[in-house]
């Protein structure tokens, strides 16, 4: 007969770490999603600009600097949301996805 194993439910202190870190996780989502949009939408304004600004080095390569830094901003958030969802994955998804609007 194989052994029992007994499962101890988690100590206050437990519950209340796990209760932070889901917190934590739910906050990041948001400001995961909040941080996004807004990088999508500069993220498109800055390649309509600089598909308009030939002939002027300096406009283009203004453009060229803002549609980098949003990119690797939206590459940023995106992989945050990833992690993120990793983590809901291997919690059972006891954090519930942020409420989008």
């Amino acid at each position: 007969m194989p052994p029992m194993i007994e499962v101890q439910p988690p100590t206050p202190n437990g519950l209340e770490r796990i209760q932070e870190l889901e917190e934590t996780i739910r906050l990041l989502s948001v400001i995961s999603h909040e941080i996004n949009n807004p990088l999508t939408a500069l993220l498109g304004r800055a390649q309509i600009l600089r598909s308009k600004v030939h002939g002027d080095p300096r406009a283009e390569k203004a453009a060229q600097v803002v549609e980098e830094s949003a990119s690797r901003l939206v590459d940023l958030a995106k992989e945050m949301s990833r992690i993120l969802k990793d983590a809901r994955a291997r919690d059972g998804a006891a954090t519930p996805e942020p409420r989008r609007h």
